[in-house]
């Protein structure tokens, strides 16, 4: 049976949008905010990352380092320094505008670790709070309402 020209322009004028159409919701369901956040929030929990790194020292959801003072040495040298920045990094390769519970973003994190881990009077003190604050003196402050509307956002699709 051989399809003339007519019937084959009429059967890809019928899949042609049926293939666009699943095509773009299919996109737009991996684009969906509950989605993102959820493998944001993986990214903490991710025990490809984080083999090595003493549970208690992770970075955590809300945003806090709980590194004890004399274990600076130890986190700066080891391997959780090393693996906190690369779930910092899966952060940003999948929501470059995440933030914290704290308000904290994967830039001020960084600014944490940075400081916390230098050579200054800084060092040792890995308060996220405390670097927020000092930060946001002079800071950027623009996006903050972009954020608190994803988490909206984010919360009221988790209540659905």
């Amino acid at each position: 049976m051989s399809f003339s020209v007519a019937s084959k322009h009429l059967i890809l004028s019928l899949f042609l949008p049926l293939m666009f159409i699943s095509g773009f919701a299919s996109a737009a369901e991996n684009e969906n905010p509950a989605n993102i956040f959820s493998k944001a929030f993986r990214c903490l929990d991710d025990q490809n990352v984080y083999s090595r790194c003493q549970e208690d020292y992770r970075i955590n959801v809300a945003g806090n380092i709980n590194v004890p003072y004399d274990e600076t040495d130890t986190y700066c040298s080891g391997p959780c320094l090393i693996e906190t920045k690369l779930v910092l990094n899966c952060i940003d390769g999948i929501m470059s505008n995440f933030l914290f519970y704290n308000s904290a973003t994967t830039k001020n994190i960084r600014s944490t670790l940075r400081s916390g881990c230098s050579h200054t009077n800084r060092r040792g003190n890995f308060n996220v709070a405390e670097n927020l604050e000092e930060e946001s003196n002079g800071g950027d402050k623009k996006f903050k309402p972009i954020y608190y509307a994803w988490v909206s956002l984010f919360l009221g699709l988790l209540m659905l």
